[in-house]
């Protein structure tokens, strides 16, 4: 499943680039979820691993740029695809190693060719790695669980009722 987080501090913003990336997995029968921001605070403090993140950067609050560096310093596998009415801002986020730079209006054609080349880009990252494996034993089998499936480990101990 792709995670992909639209922060914009513009509803109407955050409504379209939502319905358009969500057109955009389900022609492609793709599992996908959105997380919705309306600032890059509320993005930096839910705790959800992020694959894709659209992000305006001229918002109230932290700008997007601000919001980029943050999110790169705990998750530095992100695409981080810009958003913006304003050119003046490319050289400085360009030093985040940005996957895009789109300006508003942004087009839907615009938006699928990123995420079509995100994709890209993750097939070939994804074929090009050795899958690691975790086993799971128990005393009646034993499974083989993907790391880049497993996101944390919860030990439990177990207390037979007597």
């Amino acid at each position: 499943m792709i995670r992909i987080a639209i922060v914009d501090d513009e509803k109407e913003q955050v409504v379209m680039l939502s319905t358009c990336v969500s057109v955009f997995f389900q022609e492609r029968n793709l599992e996908y979820r959105i997380f919705p921001f309306f600032c890059g605070e509320d993005l930096l403090s839910c705790n959800i691993p992020i694959d894709v993140a659209f992000l305006d950067i001229q918002m109230n609050g932290i700008n997007g740029i601000e919001t980029a560096q943050r999110l790169r310093a705990w998750n530095k596998w992100v695409a981080l695809i810009y958003i913006t009415s304003y050119d003046s801002y490319i050289q400085k986020a360009m030093t985040i190693h940005p996957f895009a730079y789109l300006t508003k209006p942004t087009e839907k054609v615009a938006i699928f060719q990123v995420l079509d080349e995100y994709l890209s880009f993750q097939r070939s990252i994804t074929n090009a790695m050795p899958k690691e494996y975790f086993q799971l034993s128990t005393e009646n089998s034993c499974k083989y669980v993907e790391m880049s499936d497993i996101y944390y480990f919860c030990y439990m101990k177990y207390v037979s009722a007597l």
